[in-house]
């Protein structure tokens, strides 16, 4: 027997997709009515068995390239892998797909959230520093530092807000990106930054309420550096010298559009579908020396369904199909394949559910995330891997991040 908290909610979900139905007109039936073939049966069952086994089965190595460049990531969206283009329904639809702004229920008043990001390499060097007892000690590790990367994130958001239909967000993070070459003459692969940003956009459905379509735009100002330093290279800082550390960054603020499309294909009762597509960064954001987020295209598919009380979302995402992110190599479909799941219960007045549990693949890596939700209290947590080597599977980046806001 449901309860009637369930009840109601599946009460909902029928009626949302019963208003789509009868607002449908005659243009529709001459436009879209190809879309209802029979064929379709057929492949209902088909995708659902499709997306698990993919979430299952690894992939083989291919060429690929290295970590993507992004302006701010989300938490729930890494835990799902990174397949979020046509979920957007919650306060990162502005960064993601704008378009998913028609896809938020609720108001979300982001007041105020915290964010930390650290890959195990850096975890383990810290835990071993910690147990460092000498200088000899530490001389003598320094030969197991070099060859590896380390990576940190910080990030602070609040005072935003997405509501239906629009939303603008504020934020300022930092990253460093750092690998240590050669133990016996160092030099080290830097990316170093700190950003501050804004963004706003809205969302507008067409084709009575089939096709959401969306825009947004994002005002970044980044301060850092990106290059390779040699041990010289820091000879005049020692000497109380900054001036050419200083010279060999940047301090620039860049403006990018992003436009995106979700379609709803709602014809089956029980298996709603979602199609998306989204440019994100048009033109690109430049910030010079301190490095550069290229434009992207990326389309994606989802849908939600209900089971044993839970809201079941499966997403799947083939990320810049262009390759602009790779720029040595031709791109990898392979790498660039993002597949999530995530069952969440009780959806609460904030637009979230009060736990949420999620599992996807990262290309070829796995990923796993958590969140939980009480009293406008939102914890979130994920873990995943990205790719920092040649091709994809040959150097695995674990990563772990940690999110806590308040949002109501």
């Amino acid at each position: 027997m449901m309860t009637p908290i369930l009840a109601a909610r599946t009460a909902l979900g029928g009626s949302l997709i019963r208003h789509r139905r009868n607002l449908r007109s005659a243009a529709e039936l001459t436009i879209g009515g190809a879309w209802g073939l029979p064929q379709l049966v057929f492949l209902v069952p088909a995708l659902r068995i499709l997306l698990l086994v993919l979430l299952l089965v690894p992939c083989s190595g291919v060429p690929a390239d290295g970590a993507e460049e992004f302006v701010r990531q989300s938490i729930r969206a890494r835990g799902m892998g990174n397949a979020f283009t046509a979920i957007a329904n919650d306060e990162f639809a502005l960064y993601y797909n704008p378009a998913g702004l028609q896809s938020v229920q609720v108001y979300m008043f982001e007041l105020a959230s915290l964010q930390g990001t650290a890959n195990q390499k850096l975890i383990d060097l810290v835990g071993n520093a910690l147990e460092t007892a000498s200088n000899e000690e530490l001389a003598d590790s320094f030969s197991d530092v070099a060859g590896k990367r380390y990576y940190a994130e910080g990030g602070l958001s609040g005072l935003s807000i997405t509501g239906p239909g629009w939303g603008y967000s504020i934020f300022a993070n930092a990253v460093a990106d750092i690998a240590v070459n050669n133990p016996t003459v160092p030099f080290f692969d830097v990316r170093v930054y700190g950003q501050i940003g804004a963004l706003t956009g809205v969302g507008y459905s067409l084709m009575d309420y089939e096709l959401d379509v969306g825009v947004a735009i994002k005002v970044v100002r980044r301060i850092g550096v990106q290059r390779t330093f040699h041990i010289v290279d820091f000879a005049p800082a020692l000497k109380g010298e900054f001036d050419d550390l200083i010279d060999s960054g940047s301090d620039v603020t860049a403006y990018a559009p992003d436009a995106g499309v979700i379609y709803h294909y709602d014809r089956y009762h029980d298996f709603p579908l979602k199609f998306a597509a989204v440019a994100q960064n048009i033109g690109g954001l430049d910030f010079d020396k301190a490095g550069e987020v290229p434009m992207t295209i990326n389309v994606g598919a989802s849908t939600e369904v209900e089971m044993l009380g839970f809201d079941v979302t499966f997403a799947a995402d083939e990320l810049d199909l262009l390759g602009a992110q790779d720029t040595e190599r031709d791109k990898s479909y392979v790498q660039d394949l993002k597949l999530g799941v995530e069952a969440g219960l009780f959806k609460l007045f904030n637009g979230h559910h009060l736990v949420s549990f999620r599992f996807g693949r990262n290309g070829v890596y796995n990923a796993f995330g958590f969140s939980l939700n009480v009293f406008g209290l939102k914890i979130d947590y994920a873990q995943w891997s990205e790719e920092v080597g040649s091709f994809a599977g040959s150097q695995e980046d674990q990563r772990q991040a940690i999110k806590i806001t308040l949002i109501f």
